[in-house]
Parts: structure tokens; sequence; C-alpha cells
């Protein structure tokens, strides 16, 4: 398939650069610079910087995209690197958009095999609702003027194109909707979701999906047409919905290609998940009984925070196949200076552990209650190993959780709580990359029907399984003996 057609030396314009400045960044980026590359690489992925697409000179570049000359230049090097952009002297030179239909492939699918099913849901359910929120906005204000616009981005879904041509086709679709609702704030938000989606989508002409988002796109631009905010609305919501179940079913199928390390059966990596959560709850228990053994502080980081730092952060390193982060959150009115005080060790997406700290002042928007938190409340109830989640961590981290946490019954810590945070893409990993899945929706649920894993792609991480779609499921496999987190393995039958 040839780019030639996209091959020309126009200059990326103010508003392609616009966009490409509002483009999703990682949420720790290494530098300020690694933080332009991801923008200018989504940018391209995307296809808002086509392949042939002159950038301005350094100083202006650097202007749009709100950085200085030499972190600009940084981030193109890295670029070049991966020739996805290039630079040629002379007269007529300059830096080009350079990537090849291979290289933008490549792209999209190392990008897929890096974010988890549980990122992609959460992804989806958020663009659906603006997207949603935009379309019943737009067929409430719009013009004469915008049904054009609205046509002529429809009209453009519709023609002859590559699979970068056509992300692109639908990233201003979708941008184009967001514009006639006429709100700022619903634009903004949607730019960085709308870019890290669509960098995930990998569609050509023989998808059979394309039929199906363009005429979910007729309906919504003709619902629009028509100001009827209620169907527009489901309209723009089933766009996404089609396109989420394509990506999820791509990232699956990623899974259940991938070279196996265990080649196991999907129940045999199911009690591979729990035996890793197993480990988890021995390595609390260890450290519990050091804990008990050990003079609580008097203080918040008063001594003996190195050793207790040590045994929290020992939890974490111990178990990092599965575990995020591992604290201690201690009984309410145990310190002197602070009524409640948690030190928790947190990795997040990176391999370093780093103090998580915690508002406790009770008049803070960011306070943090953890005494009502049934990770907290509820090992302490039972006097037992508890496992509680997902959830969506309300103490700074703000993403989908699984906590599992021990009570400290004796000693001076008595009344605390040990516990550990589960990185579910890691769940994800050694229960899926590990076992063929290929063929069947496999579906991981906690003891409320919550969703932690999913690869079927019409139900998605978090939701609570209904009985009508449960019954659509058979059991793979579940806790029968020492039972510690009453979750189950579905498949579709």
């Amino acid at each position: 398939m040839s780019l030639q057609k996209n091959v020309h030396s126009e200059v990326a314009t103010s508003g392609n650069l616009a966009i490409v400045s509002q483009l999703h960044t990682p949420a720790r980026p290494s530098s300020r610079s690694s933080a332009i590359e991801h923008q200018l690489r989504t940018g391209i992925g995307i296809g808002v910087l086509e392949t042939g697409t002159r950038l301005p000179n350094e100083q202006v570049m650097a202007h749009h995209m709100g950085v200085s000359a030499l972190t600009l230049r940084q981030a193109l090097s890295r670029l070049r690197d991966e020739k996805l952009v290039s630079t040629r002297p002379g007269r007529g030179g300059g830096t080009f958009i350079s990537a090849s239909l291979t290289a933008l492939e490549q792209l999209a699918k190392e990008t897929l095999g890096k974010t988890s099913l549980a990122n992609i849901s959460d992804l989806a359910r958020s663009i659906s609702e603006i997207h949603a929120s935009a379309a019943r906005l737009a067929a409430q204000v719009r013009d004469d003027f915008d049904r054009t616009e609205l046509d002529l981005n429809l009209k453009r879904l519709f023609e002859p194109m590559t699979a970068i041509e056509r992300r692109r086709a639908g990233t201003l679709y979708v941008i184009a909707i967001a514009r006639i609702a006429r709100s700022e704030s619903l634009l903004s938000s949607l730019l960085p979701l709308i870019g890290e989606f669509q960098l995930l989508a990998w569609t050509d002409e023989s998808n059979g999906i394309i039929n199906d988002l363009n005429q979910a796109a007729i309906r919504t631009a003709d619902a629009i047409d028509r100001a009827d905010p209620e169907d527009a609305s489901q309209a723009a919501r089933k766009h996404i919905q089609i396109l989420a179940r394509h990506i999820s079913h791509e990232r699956s199928r990623l899974f259940a290609v991938s070279p196996n390390s265990k080649n196991l059966t999907p129940k045999d990596a199911f009690y591979d998940v729990l035996d890793h959560v197993r480990q988890i709850q021995t390595s609390l228990q260890q450290a519990r009984l050091q804990f008990e053994a050990l003079q609580a502080p008097q203080y918040a980081r008063a001594k003996p925070a190195e050793r207790i730092d040590q045994l929290v952060k020992d939890i974490a390193l111990r178990n990092k196949t599965l575990l995020r982060g591992a604290g201690i959150a201690y009984a309410p009115g145990m310190l002197q200076d602070t009524h409640l005080w948690i030190d928790w060790w947190d990795a997040g997406e990176s391999l370093d552990l780093t103090f998580k700290s915690h508002d406790f002042n009770s008049q803070a928007l960011q306070y943090y209650d953890y005494q009502h938190m049934p990770w907290f409340s509820q090992p302490l109830q039972t006097g037992k190993f508890s496992v509680v989640g997902p959830y969506l961590d309300r103490g700074g981290i703000e993403t989908s959780t699984i906590t599992v946490s021990t009570p400290i019954t004796n000693g001076s810590f008595a009344g605390s709580v040990l516990g550990a945070d589960l990185h579910i893409p890691s769940i994800e990993e050694v229960l899926l990359k590990n076992s063929s899945t290929i063929g069947h929706g496999h579906i991981l649920v906690n003891k409320t029907k919550r969703v932690l894993v999913s690869t079927d792609p019409t139900i998605m991480h978090s939701s609570i399984l209904k009985p009508k779609q449960e019954s659509q499921y058979s059991l793979v496999a579940q806790e029968e003996t020492n039972i510690i987190t009453n979750w189950k393995l579905l498949r579709t039958s």
C-alpha cells in the first residue's frame, strides 16, 4: 500500500500543531523533551502530522509546543532515530515527517502491546461519554456552517484511503463534532484521549468494522442535522464502542499470539495468578510478625522509620510480578502528631519505589480518610487477609487498584493494617500471556461479579457482570480450598 499521494511539502499548520500540543503525555515523563516526543509521535501515528509534511523552523515549532528550541531539538533527534522524521539540508530543506506505512503500523502495534485491556476499557468509557456529550450539544447549537463542516468530515470517511489516512479522518471527525458543540472544555478534555485511543487502532479496507463505524458516524451526523440530541448522543456513543471493541479484540490477539513462557491452559494460568497472590499473603504475614516485635514510633516518620520503610519495600520488591507498591496504615490515633498516617511506597509504571504521601487534613480537598476504606476496615473486622477491588484508588494514585491487606493484632502497632496494591496490567500478563485464550472471551470476576480482567470486548474492566451476561459464560476455574480471593475465571460457552 503506497503513501505516495500523501507526500507533499506543505508546512504543518498552526491548527494541526495546536492539536498535537494538546495530545496525551505520560503521567510521569522522564523529561520535558520526552513528553514533547510522545506528543509528536502520537500526532504522526494518528496522521495529524502527515508523511511529507515539513515542520516549521525550530523557533516557531518550539513556540507552538510551548517549549524551548533545545527541548524540541532533543525530541526531534529521538524521532529521527526512529525514522519518523528526517532532515534535508539546503534550499527547500528542513525537518519533514517521513514515517512509512510499515513504521506507522509497527508504532500502532507496539503501542497497543504496551497498553493493558483495563486502560483500553477506561479510555473507551471516557471518550464515549465525552463524544456523546459533544454530539448532544452539537445537535442543540449547530448552524448551517457547522452542518457544512460536518458533511465535509463525514465524506472524508468514505473516500478510499490507507489505514493511517483512516485514523486521521476518524480523529478529525470526532474533533469536528466537539468543535461544533462550541465547548472549549469538552474539546480540551477530548483531544488527549482521542489521540491516545486512535493511536491504538489500526484498520484497513479489509477490516469488517469500517462499515459499522461509518454507519454510526452517518447516524450521528444525521441526528445533529435533525437537531435530535438524544439520538446524536446514542449514535456517538455507539461509534466509540465499535472502535473500542476492535481495539480490545486486537489487544487480546496480541496476548494470544505472544511467545508463551509457560504454555499453560487458561485454568492453570488462573491458578498461577492465585499462587502469586498467596505468595504476597505470605510476605504480608511475615512482615506482620516483624512489626509486632517492633516498637512503634510516636510521631510520623520518626524512628524507626528506616526499618518500617525497609519492611514494606521488601514486600513490594519480593513480589514484583504482581505488586506496584506496599505499605502500612497506622491505627487511628496511634501517633501523637496526626490522627491518621500511612507509610506507603509505590512504583506505579516505573521500576523505582517512591514514597507516596497522603493528605490527612480533614479540611483538604484530597483528605484521605482510610479508616473507612474496605481494605483497611475489613481485615480489622475479620482478623483475616483481605482482597478488595478493583476500585479507583482515593489516596492520590487515582488508578484502578486491587488492594490486599492483613491486620496487625499484637504489639504496639496493633490496630494497624499492612497492605499492598496489585498491578492489574500485571494480572493480565500472568493470566493471558502464559496461556492460550484465543477463540474465546475470558473474564476474571470477583465475588461481587465486578470484572478484573476481560478479553471479551463487550465486557469492560470494572463493570458489574449482569445475570444475563453471566449466563453466556461457563466456569473455567475458581478457588476450591484455602479461599482468599473469591475470584472466578469464566469464558464464553
